[in-house]
């Protein structure tokens, strides 16, 4: 667990002016549309670090109702996950106010809320606490803390404004010009940001300059703390030095596209600005490992269809928590067995024989093969189990229409459904981003060969390939924002929402929700659950965001909505539980869909590795 400590502003109103008006003069402030953003150093530094490592807080917060600003900051840390349990609470909000002008920005903050701690509380407060993260502004109560921090021989960092005293930093992260005015002393690792140059690191392993992403600067408030934030997460969560820079280099200038340290928890995880960032891990896991989150994607995709398999496009969907036999109102799944999988992951299934069967790159035509075989195992066009694209798709084959041009009207979610393999095959086999996506291209051509579907299909595989390969839920999401990007400059041209801003939104909505009750509503109602690739793909992403990458939650709110459930379950139980592997899944659930379906997913993840 990493602690984070502050006391500062928690409310900061931010102005532009065009020139600094001398003393008989007036100037002109350019007020943004809502002039007081969420913000505070502590809480800024734990939401970004909360997106790689568990953090507690420690800062004075507002009761609930002050104002607007407290109650947007304590939702976006109970959002983040972060522990805000040990937080002072405090009846007004301290408040900053920021001038942005030609010659620089000015300054001035109400004086930090008055706390006092006992050695109870702060002993307390450091129980199960591995490593404490310092951040403005240095008190009493800091001095307290550290001292425990000592006597405990508990590892500190130091964000921001470094004091006159230290005992010796992990991590110090400070803007250039507070080192040089710092008398810093012993450190392990020293992290110097310089704004648009970057960020330099120094430590025992050499000297190492991480270039800033480029973004269109809105406003540098929060920046550096979502730096430092982001940086000491990835670092204690085991990133390299350099890999730890790469994603808080994405994480602050996403921050400084918008205005406000903490305009919204989705900025902090997602933003739009990563149109070309792919950001990926120097050490990568080892096969064991990836073979375990294999497993756990493949049974969050088989889980997730069985579970939502019941609740497939009814009316008056039944709240469910185990896996349960298709209903006799059910349009397509009517005496399905409990735990009866489904097309989604027969697809998939399918897929991998068509991998065993590819000499180098996945090769559309046997994929093509292997579908036609699975369509006439289910009862050919005939079957209620096949989705609209691919019967269509799947006459045209058989009545000699070329692979390339058979899924030409394909938008379904029928291409996204069956994915999850890619995006394994390749994690598993070491394969490139923009080769694992050439193989989705190929797995989508025959039935699903569009701009929309594939970049749906894009995405979800980029998900779980970053999952099995060990990248954070930031980079995840990055990820498949450029894949769903890369997808729709592919295949035929149709029209359609963009399925990465709308999963840009998806998830925005998604963490916003209180409730598995609440998010399941979100997604019926706001996002969509159906057979377009426009709704699906964004609600499995929405449902995994809001559970944190949980792949039994992701899979129950998904599977409990209404709409394409077992669709949507799948895609997200695959994407979540290629972080967690098949722990992350109920051992009944397993069992069931094992059972009733004969299916051996620790030989399905091996027949993944190529031979």
């Amino acid at each position: 667990m990493l602690l984070v400590v502050g006391n500062a502003a928690t409310a900061d109103g931010i102005f532009v002016t065009d020139d600094m008006p001398n003393a008989e003069d007036v100037g002109v402030l350019h007020v943004t549309p809502n002039a007081w953003y969420p913000g505070g150093s502590a809480p800024t530094v734990a939401i970004a670090a909360a997106a790689e490592t568990p953090v507690r807080l420690w800062h004075p917060l507002p009761h609930a109702g002050v104002s607007d600003e407290g109650d947007a900051l304590r939702n976006a840390l109970t959002a983040a996950g972060v522990s805000i349990d040990f937080c002072p609470v405090v009846t007004r909000m301290v408040r900053a106010v920021l001038i942005d002008a030609p010659q620089g920005r000015l300054a001035w903050s109400e004086p930090p809320a008055a706390v006092v701690m006992s050695a109870t509380e702060v002993e307390k407060l450091l129980e199960g606490v591995e490593h404490v993260v310092f951040t403005p502004r240095w008190g009493a109560w800091s001095e307290d803390i550290l001292a425990e921090c000592i006597r405990t021989q508990t590892p500190v960092s130091i964000i921001g404004e470094i004091p006159p005293s230290h005992p010796g930093w992990s991590i110090a992260v400070a803007d250039h010009r507070q080192f040089a005015a710092a008398n810093l002393g012993e450190v392990v690792m020293r992290v110097e940001t310089c704004g648009p140059q970057g960020a330099r690191i120094v430590d025992s392993g050499g000297d190492l300059t991480v270039p800033a992403e480029r973004v269109e600067v809105v406003d540098t408030t929060g920046a550096g703390d979502t730096f430092g934030g982001t940086f000491i997460g990835a670092i204690l969560s085991g990133k390299s030095p350099a890999a730890a820079g790469r994603v808080a280099a994405l994480a602050a200038a996403i921050v400084c596209a918008r205005r406000g340290a903490i305009p919204s928890l989705n900025q902090l995880t997602i933003g739009r600005e990563s149109r070309s960032m792919t950001i990926d891990q120097s050490v990568p896991l080892t096969l064991d490992q990836r073979l375990a989150r294999t497993e756990g994607a493949l049974w969050g995709q088989a889980c997730g269809d069985a579970f939502g398999m019941p609740n497939s496009f009814l009316k008056l969907p039944v709240w469910r928590t185990s896996m349960e036999p298709g209903p006799a109102n059910s349009p397509y799944h009517a005496g399905y067995e409990a735990g009866r999988i489904t097309d989604d992951t027969e697809q998939a299934q399918s897929l991998t024989i068509a991998f065993e069967h590819s000499a180098g790159a996945l090769d559309a035509n046997i994929v093509a093969v292997e579908l036609e075989k699975w369509l006439d195992s289910v009862g050919g066009q005939d079957s209620l189990a096949v989705g609209p694209s691919t019967k269509r798709a799947m006459a045209a084959l058989k009545a000699g229409t070329p692979v390339e041009l058979a899924g030409v009207t394909g938008v379904t979610n029928g291409a996204p459904m069956r994915i999850a393999v890619v995006g394994a095959w390749a994690a598993l086999n070491d394969y490139t981003f923009d080769a694992m996506l050439a193989d989705v291209e190929a797995a989508c051509l025959p039935t699903h060969n569009t701009s929309i579907a594939i970049s749906g299909a894009a995405a979800v595989a980029a998900a779980v390939w970053a999952g099995i390969r060990g990248l954070s839920w930031n980079e995840t999401l990055a990820q498949a924002l450029v894949a769903a990007r890369w997808g729709e400059e592919r295949g035929t041209w149709i029209y359609g929402a963009s399925v990465a801003e709308r999963i840009v939104a998806a998830v925005e909505l998604a963490v916003d929700a209180t409730t598995e009750v609440d998010v399941t509503r979100v997604l019926s109602e706001v996002i969509g659950m159906g057979e377009a690739t426009t709704e699906s793909v964004p609600a499995a992403f929405a449902a995994a965001a809001y559970a944190k990458r949980n792949p039994e939650i992701a899979i129950r709110v998904a599977g409990n909505a209404r709409g394409d459930t077992d669709t949507v379950a799948a895609m997200a139980g695959a994407i979540a539980g290629a972080v967690t592997g098949a722990e992350g899944l109920p051992k009944a659930w397993r069992q069931v869909v094992a059972d009733t379906n004969g299916l051996d997913v620790t030989a399905w993840s091996r027949a993944l590795v190529r031979r």
